[in-house]
């Protein structure tokens, strides 16, 4: 099915349970839609809801999530329609709910980044770890919850206890700035299986 894939990240899991109809995801800080809490056919809804034409959605999805692209905000969008970008912009988000707060490196080029939410309750992190092996493979680990009720004795996060888990539009994000940082293809981890399902 078109959408199903973008560059070298499944998009889709079967395990994904869509929205309610008419349900969008909102960003927290500005009440706009997230268009990054959406799959590829609630986005073409989304557009047809609004008046426009739902092929649309392949313009945003290659923004969005495109190597090359990996979009910010809705003014880098070259060559979509001005009009068609201003109306989007009062309307939707690119962004994720997350301010990028702190990247730190370690010596073996292992990168901690941290991001704090945007609609309140703390910080969470991503780590970056660079492959030492000829097929050059990186490994990203990044967060789908907010603490962890796991109770790992060795990890920090665990000692706060889980205190929600974080918006498919967050975790997102944060696989979308990995690829920033990296360049690389990411897969979806397995706690919080439904945001997770729903971001990946």
């Amino acid at each position: 099915r078109r959408g199903e894939k973008v560059a070298d990240a499944e998009l889709f899991p079967p395990t994904y349970t869509s929205l309610s109809k008419g349900e969008v995801p909102w960003s927290a800080e500005d009440a706009k839609v997230s268009l990054k809490g959406m799959r590829y056919g609630e986005i073409e809804s989304w557009l047809t809801s609004i008046g426009e034409r739902p092929s649309r959605a392949s313009q945003l999805f290659a923004w969005m999530y495109r190597k090359g692209k990996l979009a910010e905000n809705v003014d880098e969008m070259e060559g979509v329609a001005a009009a068609f970008r201003e109306r989007l912009a009062g309307m939707a988000t690119l962004e994720g709910d997350l301010a990028l707060e702190d990247i730190r490196t370690a010596k073996d080029g292992t990168r901690k980044v941290t991001y704090r939410l945007k609609n309140g309750g703390g910080v969470v992190e991503s780590v970056i770890i660079p492959s030492n092996t000829p097929d050059g493979r990186t490994t990203v680990c990044v967060s789908s919850q907010l603490g962890c009720a796991m109770n790992c004795q060795f990890c920090f996060t665990a000692k706060m206890g889980l205190r929600r888990n974080l918006s498919a539009a967050q975790i997102v994000e944060q696989v979308v700035n990995a690829r920033r940082l990296t360049g690389g293809g990411l897969r979806p981890p397995a706690a919080a299986a439904a945001a997770v399902a729903a971001a990946a």
